[in-house]
């Protein structure tokens, strides 16, 4: 049997951590996992900081379903692989067909032995949040903030900043370094994740007044503003049940709906977001 990428992680792992023989083959062994581990660590920080599949073998448990592959471009060539153009906007439904279905788990790629499948799923989700922070353009876009492996491990901090940030990457790539790559691993990328949403947050809920989208949707679409209609349709009851005449549209715009109108901002005035919301 041929294993590649994850379930070949896990059969190095398993057999460093079972063998109790030679110590210069022990020490072999554990280089292995070290250097298959490293390449499993390069793939999480591509995808999980900068969005993108480093991935020419379809090793990584993060893939791009096969019929949604970007067009390749001249110069755009990563590992001989397409790669995509995040200076590109991309239109309302585009974007919502690459958060639901260009990208997917696969199970069995997963190192089982390394990471969890709640964490793998925690992963998917991160790269495809900073895809989308990318193309708005704001992740990352501080001039003075550089994301490698050399920042400072020692005293970094653990809150949402972009220093934290810097160290959970260096903290990646230096994982199977430590005593216990595993807690690394799971500790890191729980932290990125953290740092994602908040910023996904803060341009969904904030930036792009989430909370007034939802407003609308409940007004017209769920009845929100009935009141609206039964005063309008009162109001102009009289008007509606006879032949309309040809001034028909301004009698109704300076009346009954006027007045239905002007109720409206009378109740919704002074109310905060979320009783309109109830």
């Amino acid at each position: 049997q041929v294993l590649r990428g994850g379930p070949l992680l896990d059969f190095l792992w398993q057999a460093a951590a079972s063998f109790s023989g030679n110590s210069n083959l022990h020490s072999n062994l554990w280089r292995m996992v070290s250097g298959a581990g490293q390449v499993l660590a390069n793939q999480l920080v591509g995808w999980m900081i900068y969005g993108r599949l480093i991935d020419p073998q379809a090793e990584f448990f993060v893939g791009r379903v096969w019929d949604h592959q970007p067009h390749w471009e001249p110069g755009s060539a990563l590992f001989g692989l397409p790669i995509d153009n995040f200076s590109k906007p991309l239109g309302a439904m585009e974007a919502q067909r690459e958060w639901e279905s260009n990208f997917c788990l696969m199970s069995e790629k997963v190192p089982q032995l390394i990471i969890s499948l709640e964490s793998a799923k925690k992963v998917l989700f991160v790269g495809k949040a900073v895809r989308v922070l990318l193309r708005s353009g704001k992740w990352l876009s501080k001039p003075d903030v550089h994301v490698g492996i050399d920042a400072d491990l020692q005293g970094a901090p653990r809150d949402l900043t972009v220093a934290s940030l810097v160290s959970e990457v260096a903290l990646l790539h230096k994982s199977f370094d430590a005593k216990s790559p595993v807690h690394v691993l799971e500790h890191s990328v729980e932290a990125v994740r953290k740092h994602v949403a908040s910023e996904l947050r803060q341009l969904v809920v904030e930036e792009s007044n989430l909370v007034r989208h939802l407003e609308a949707l409940k007004g017209f679409y769920l009845l929100g503003y009935g009141d609206v209609f039964q005063t309008f349709l009162e109001a102009a009851r009289e008007l509606l049940s006879r032949r309309p005449p040809p001034d028909a549209e301004v009698i109704i715009s300076h009346g009954p709906w006027s007045l239905a109108v002007s109720e409206l901002e009378a109740a919704l005035e002074g109310r905060s977001s979320t009783e309109v919301l109830k």
